[in-house]
């Protein structure tokens, strides 16, 4: 199934494309019409507009850009082998298997002279409570930076996938902090011993952008 795209510059304009698309004949009762809304607002007051157009709003998949793309990248890669299934770090059901890795490379980098900023972070105390509390809610913020460099900063991630430095010429506080994500992001995705080649030996083990990658050079 593709993507039909509708531009307008009004959002009554796009509404009425809608209701046309909706109204069609040809539209399989069983199977939900996926639309994607940029936020919950845009979501709700669809909603209560094709309920007035309706009279009812239902068989309808309302959805988000990330969600859909996972959603039909999914559908896309599972069609090509049902016995290797692809599991999506940037799925929100993978969050934590992220949130673990970037966590693992934490805790086995302190001789990376590059994720050095990360234990300047967690003190002298690197084994105490504290600490590995901060550990956990760094992997964390960490894990959500790279699915939206990924989404938002695709120029960063490929000069990162070359070992490069994105953030030439600015000032040592942030080329240090760069280099210090970029060694962990490496670390999980682009390095000989990354750990999703390492797991991809026995699953299909994909971020966002290595995905889209794949399936454009399928295509």
């Amino acid at each position: 199934m593709g993507i039909l795209f509708h531009y307008a510059d009004s959002v009554d304009s796009m509404k009425s494309l809608l209701f046309k698309e909706l109204n069609q004949d040809n539209q399989d009762i069983f199977i939900p019409q996926r639309i994607i809304v940029p936020n919950i607002n845009v979501k709700r007051w669809l909603q209560l507009e094709i309920a007035k157009e309706n009279e009812i709003c239902a068989n309808l998949d309302l959805s988000y850009l990330e969600k859909t793309l996972i959603t039909l990248l999914k559908e896309c890669s599972n069609k090509e082998d049902d016995n290797k299934k692809y599991i999506f770090l940037g799925d929100n059901e993978r969050q934590i298997d992220l949130q673990l890795m970037v966590l693992s490379v934490l805790e086995n980098g302190k001789n990376n002279p590059d994720m050095q900023p990360v234990y300047r972070y967690l003190g002298d105390e690197s084994t105490g409570k504290d600490a590995q509390t901060r550990l956990w809610q760094l992997a964390e913020k960490l894990a959500y930076y790279f699915r939206e460099y990924e989404y938002q900063r695709s120029q960063m991630i490929d000069a990162w996938r070359q070992n490069k430095d994105f953030f030439v010429g600015e000032k040592e506080s942030t080329v240090k902090m760069e280099r210090c994500q970029r060694a962990i992001y490496r670390k999980i995705f682009c390095d000989d011993d990354c750990l999703t080649k390492k797991i991809r030996q026995r699953r299909r083990l994909y971020n966002f952008a290595a995905l889209c990658r794949k399936q454009i050079a399928r295509n």
